[in-house]
């Protein structure tokens, strides 16, 4: 086993030094914890206990089946980054893939738009544990006031952890995945048994569109916009879909890389799917009263209260908390490593600072730091309304499927600059087939937000605008470097600027 575990560290340095770089962090990320963070990315509980009462309320309860459509497509899509991940294991994704099959400056717009995704989605995530879960768990009503405030505290909790090692924040989150797979999958059983015992399943209620939006059902190109069930997207996009690559983002620091990262992110896509719609339906099936269900913040815990008991609900709220605890910090940790591996290529302001591991921690201190800051600004200027909130998660969702769009177009054009290696994941004769797929349902999700969605469309020029001052920084930091004039030099060799 050791002589194994040795080949495939040897590899996973050749690699790196392909690519010109030197390794900074230890591979402590084994594959059940490469998965681990990629489910917590996705987080399962997050998912349902923000999606289930937003469903009801847009389409109805047949509403939960476009979380199904929209996994199934984007299993397409992982199929495109699993192979990149596979030809090219190093942090920074996206910004990798585009400077490394095209120009630099493309790599700095999609790690740009990337950041700003899991930026967005982070204070999303830790917005809902603050203002939905710890309420419902405590018992107590939440003011905006002491939503932003406890959002605010657990954001630099979790800072906390990412700064201090890299190790325990796995090993926290490996912990609560493992929680929250047996929890989850056991409370969705207990669900249906009681709900059969009790004659209290409601099968009517799968196909039933009842309290949700008027319009016309299925519309998507009609004269008075989409209509509810596609609508749904800009909420299924961000609780079922997104994230799934957040394994690809510590490829340095797991063991075996280019094959761990890219088994691990279909893994991550397949029981996502298979564990979130097992779970929505177990919901949707022994709920009652759906108006007031539609109009809840807690709709999974008020129906899984009514019908298991207060007792139950809470140790549920427990684990829930947990769960999206772990998530919020492992979007987080996404957000780190966009900025340290621009940074160590010389492409962030303070690079020799903010591309820096610390060599007591082994992490991204001063990047962790940065990012810190920059999730507490989003949070104080959209956190203080409910509305705000809801246009977040719509902007995170755009600004994803624009990200992936991107993606999938890079690898239309230019992967064959990027050979695929020798025994990796490759898509062979599949390729063209899962690309188009891939392209034309991002295409389809990208129109949804054609009509309706101001804010989340203000949101992403405000992203495009402040990346465009950042690549313009960039060039120009650039220009004086090779005049002998910046200080702001790559601390390793690898991706160039051109």
């Amino acid at each position: 086993m050791s002589g194994q575990v040795s080949k495939a560290a040897s590899y996973d340095e050749q690699e790196l030094q392909r690519f010109g770089y030197r390794s900074e962090v230890a591979r402590i990320i084994k594959p059940f914890a490469s998965f681990a963070v990629s489910v917590s990315n996705t987080s399962i509980t997050t998912g349902v206990f923000l999606a289930v009462g937003v469903t009801f309320a847009i389409a109805g309860p047949a509403g939960l089946w476009v979380y199904l459509v929209d996994g199934v497509a984007m299993l397409f899509v992982g199929l495109v980054y699993a192979t990149l991940s596979a030809r090219m294991p190093v942090a920074g994704i996206e910004y990798q893939w585009g400077t490394r099959l095209t120009r630099p400056v493309v790599g700095l717009s999609l790690g740009w738009l990337s950041f700003g995704t899991v930026a967005v989605s982070a204070v999303a995530v830790d917005y809902v544990l603050a203002s939905t879960v710890l309420p419902a768990l405590f018992g107590y009503t939440s003011s905006t006031s002491g939503t932003l405030f406890v959002c605010a505290l657990i954001i630099v909790i979790q800072a906390l952890i990412l700064g201090a090692s890299t190790r325990l924040t796995t090993m926290i989150n490996s912990g609560v995945i493992v929680g929250e797979l047996t929890v989850v999958i056991g409370l969705s059983l207990l669900l249906l048994i009681v709900g059969a015992f009790r004659h209290q399943l409601v099968a009517h209620n799968l196909t039933t569109t009842s309290g949700g939006s008027t319009g016309h059902y299925l519309a998507v190109f009609g004269s008075h916009g989409v209509g509810p069930f596609w609508l749904l997207l800009s909420v299924a996009f961000f609780s079922i879909a997104d994230g799934f690559q957040g394994c690809a983002n510590v490829v340095e620091e797991t063991d075996d890389a280019s094959r761990v990262v890219p088994r691990a992110m279909m893994q991550t896509l397949t029981v996502t799917i298979f564990v979130q719609m097992f779970f929505m339906i177990s919901v949707v099936l022994v709920s009652h009263n759906l108006g007031a269900l539609a109009a809840s913040p807690t709709t999974v815990s008020d129906v899984v209260s009514a019908l298991l008991g207060s007792a139950v609900d809470k140790v549920f709220l427990v684990f829930v908390s947990f769960n999206v605890f772990a998530c919020g910090m492992v979007i987080f940790l996404q957000a780190t490593r966009y900025t340290w591996s621009m940074a160590r290529d010389g492409r962030f302001p303070a690079a020799r600072v903010f591309g820096k591991i610390n060599p007591k921690t082994g992490t991204p201190v001063a990047a962790t730091s940065l990012c810190l800051v920059f999730l507490l600004a989003v949070l104080f200027i959209f956190g203080h309304s409910t509305e705000s909130f809801n246009n977040l998660i719509a902007a995170g969702g755009l600004v994803a499927i624009v990200t992936y769009l991107l993606v999938m177009l890079l690898f239309a054009f230019f992967q064959h600059r990027i050979p695929v290696p020798a025994g990796r994941f490759n898509l062979g004769r599949w390729q063209w087939p899962v690309v188009a797929v891939a392209i034309l349902w991002l295409v389809f999700c990208l129109l949804i937000f054609r009509s309706g969605f101001s804010s989340a469309w203000e949101y992403f020029g405000g992203i495009v605008g402040l990346g465009v001052i950042y690549v313009a920084w960039v060039l120009i930091a650039n220009t004086r470097n090779k005049s002998g004039d910046s200080t702001e030099t790559p601390l390793v060799t690898g991706a160039p600027i051109e």
